[in-house]
């Protein structure tokens, strides 16, 4: 083997192995004929999205169709309709949204407040390598529910935005920081491939 051919093979082994070359959550901004398809399936739909229910958390995973699937079926069970004018413009983003409350359908979900933050870490295998990428937004908002007897309690939702790119089609662990301690979430790559 040639000096040339070794290095060309060097190479090509770096860019197939490179964490840059890994397939990542492929996203773009929403066309009109996308925004039109999307609202047409939020009404009557529950919610978009890909969602995991994992060691007393609820996480859903949005790409820009799911945001606005779930807004569709959220104006369609107020009685109402999404116009596309109604849209703004950072929900058309290519960007990930991943939502984290606790899940109230196990016992001491609740027990997760408060949420604090979020990032994804090493991979879906469980291996605990450094911070991959923090979220470019968090936001809690409040989540209500109701236990089965009178009146409502109030939780909360942390919504994370993530660029695209964070996100590896391999499986990555998502890191949610509640209640002074740390959950580590596996997401796998059957779950990432729901996104859109």
């Amino acid at each position: 083997m040639t000096t040339s051919q070794y290095l060309s093979r060097c190479v090509l082994l770096f860019l197939v192995f490179s964490p840059v070359a890994m397939a990542q959550v492929p996203l773009a901004r929403l066309k009109p004929a996308d925004v039109g398809e999307a609202i047409a399936q939020g009404a009557g739909r529950q919610r978009a999205g890909a969602e995991l229910r994992e060691q007393g958390l609820a996480i859903r995973i949005e790409g820009p169709f799911a945001r606005v699937v779930n807004l569709s079926g959220a104006a369609s069970r107020r009685g109402e309709s999404l116009r596309p004018s109604e849209i703004k413009p950072e929900v058309l983003q290519p960007v990930v949204s991943i939502h984290v409350s606790p899940d109230l359908s196990v016992v001491g979900g609740i027990s997760l407040e408060p949420l604090k933050r979020v990032y994804i870490s090493g991979n879906s295998s469980g291996a605990k390598s450094g911070t991959i990428a923090r979220p470019v937004r968090e936001v809690l908002e409040p989540l209500e529910y109701s236990p089965g007897f009178a009146g409502a309690e109030v939780g909360h939702e942390l919504i994370a935005t993530f660029e695209s790119q964070a996100l590896s089609m391999a499986g990555f662990q998502l890191v949610v920081e509640a209640n002074g301690r740390e959950v580590r979430v596996s997401v796998p790559r059957e779950l990432l491939r729901q996104i859109r």
